[in-house]
């Protein structure tokens, strides 16, 4: 049991470690999080304010 824990704990470092590199595409943006958010707030508007309280009650329906 002791063995196939080994084995396991190896595979997943070793899953990581290739999913984790660093050749991964960048975007192409030079854009900071705040700046492109900047951009889709010009682009949309302001984000209405709301409460969950004010819900509207949505139909849900079975097979159909």
């Amino acid at each position: 049991m002791r063995k196939y824990k080994i084995v396991l704990a190896i595979a997943c470092l070793f899953i990581l470690s290739v999913k984790c590199s660093k050749d991964e595409p960048t975007p192409d943006s030079e854009l900071s999080a705040i700046e492109q958010a900047q951009l889709i707030k010009a682009k949309l508007g302001p984000i209405p304010t709301f409460t969950c309280e004010d819900g509207v009650l949505i139909p849900i329906y079975v097979n159909g």
